[in-house]
């Protein structure tokens, strides 16, 4: 594994965790994983194609799509084969915690702790 698929696999667990996050904060992400995703996505779309990308340094002569046609294809792209499958992955894991009772308003750290007890002790 090369140096720039260590940034990439660490970028795309960042995407996951972001989405994971906000779902154990806005439970209606969870109760409709296909409209979160499909926003998420076209969310993601904009902010890599528009500011993340264009910043950097390695994105020498990175030149963004202009045209509606493009972006509305690139963000309907991200929105089902990016954003839906977090949405759908991450209802499928969480909605299993809050089953249990588990509080998954608590970050990530909090939930695995969590995890190891039961839901009558807190």
């Amino acid at each position: 594994m090369s140096t720039s698929d260590g940034c990439l696999a660490m970028g795309n667990e960042a995407i996951e965790e972001l989405f994971v996050l906000a779902a154990q904060r806005w439970t209606v992400l969870l109760q409709k994983p296909w409209a979160a995703g499909l926003v998420y996505g076209a969310i993601l779309y904009a902010a890599m194609t528009h500011v993340i990308v264009p910043h950097l340094s390695a994105a020498q002569g990175w030149k963004t799509a202009e045209d509606f046609w493009s972006n509305l294809r690139g963000a309907m792209g991200h929105g089902f084969f990016v954003g839906v499958p977090i949405a759908c992955v991450a209802r499928h894991f969480l909605s299993g915690y809050q089953a249990a009772g588990v509080n998954t308003a608590l970050s990530g750290v909090s939930l695995g702790k969590n995890l190891g007890s039961s839901p009558a002790q807190g």
